[in-house]
């Protein structure tokens, strides 16, 4: 059905709208009810809600690494801070990988051998670990 749907969708379509345009908030209701009698009539048992599709579309999104100010925008969140108030916690690895993006920018490559740490440097850097914030 959306394959249907979308073949002569222009970039910057809209896939489900009403017959003069956008859909208001119960026409969207309607619209996924629709969808959701179509799947189980089809055998498809579904929990699928808007509110599931909306949090599945910027998770898949932050997940493909498109930007927090691009998914904010997207949402029609009024700031990118929204957005990462309740996504940003789907972003854990982010910091990882900008950190192998600069090693590897910076020409990192291999990690070296490092001497082993002493008892006294062991015990400074729990010290310090312990004294960040979580």
């Amino acid at each position: 059905m959306l394959q249907r749907r979308m073949e002569n969708l222009p970039p910057q379509g809209l896939l489900f709208t009403a017959p003069r345009g956008i859909l208001h908030s119960n026409g969207w209701s309607r619209t996924w009810t629709k969808v959701v009698d179509l799947a189980q009539e089809s055998g498809i048992l579904t929990a699928a809600t808007l509110h599931k599709m909306r949090h599945f579309h910027a998770t898949e999104l932050l997940a493909a690494n498109v930007s927090m100010d691009t998914v904010s925008r997207r949402l029609g969140h009024a700031s990118v801070l929204v957005t990462s108030a309740i996504y940003g916690h789907l972003t854990p690895k982010a910091d990882q990988r900008a950190a192998n993006i600069l090693d590897a920018v910076m020409g990192g490559g291999k990690p070296k051998k490092r001497r082993k740490k002493s008892k006294k440097e062991k015990k400074a850097v729990a010290s310090l670990l312990q004294s960040i914030p979580a």
